[in-house]
């Protein structure tokens, strides 16, 4: 037996949600994604640019130690 709004006792009513809230809910889903975005993903972008110029650095420093080797 259905109750007249179509929802059961006790039950959820997800799809008869109002177009307000379910911006709202959308809004709260894309805020934690960028919350999770941020705590886990900035981290690892920032491990990567420190790589880079500790990579760029040992590069630079063979670089001009070929050069000045290689002079005559």
């Amino acid at each position: 037996m259905t109750r007249p709004d179509s929802t059961w006792p006790g039950g959820s009513s997800w799809g008869r949600l109002a177009p307000e809230h379910r911006a709202a809910i959308g809004t709260v889903l894309l805020l934690a994604l960028a919350t999770c975005l941020l705590i886990v993903a900035l981290p690892m972008v920032g491990s990567l640019v420190i790589g880079a110029a500790v990579v760029a650095g040992f590069a630079g420093a063979g670089a001009a130690t070929l050069y000045v080797l290689s002079r005559d």
